[in-house]
């Protein structure tokens, strides 16, 4: 998305960057990234299942994870998901490929405060307790 801006005359806007904010305000359950690829990829193409905040290395992901489009790449997503994570404990956050079953599963199921969700062949990102 485009945006007047006074100082560059337009800038970018990701809807990743609008996510932390709307989530910095709702304090969903739950926030997912819908993306071309199943999640955040190993260099052997697997997917990545859990990714720990802290733990694991934003700028070692996959060479195809640092990919820019317009709005950004894996790695601005993964950094977002992970303040997310870092800022609101009782959400739950996913890397989802926009097309597929998992993103349907999750965007037509209500979520228990209690319930986990546990996807085959996409990401959670997940703090350490």
């Amino acid at each position: 998305d485009v945006l007047l801006d006074k100082k560059t005359h337009w800038r970018i806007l990701s809807g990743d960057d609008i996510l932390l904010k709307l989530a910095e305000y709702y304090q969903p359950r739950q926030c997912i990234f819908l993306t071309s690829v199943p999640g955040i990829l190993q260099s052997n193409g697997n997917v990545i299942e859990e990714f720990y905040v802290g733990e694991s290395k934003i700028d070692e992901l996959d060479h195809q994870s640092s990919i820019i489009d317009v709005t950004g790449s894996m790695q601005n997503k993964v950094m977002i998901a992970c303040a997310i994570v870092n800022k609101l404990d009782t959400c739950q956050v996913f890397i989802v490929q926009g097309v597929s079953k998992n993103a349907k599963h999750l965007l037509s199921s209500s979520i228990n405060d209690d319930e986990e969700f546990i996807l085959n062949g996409s990401t959670r990102i997940l703090k350490k307790h």
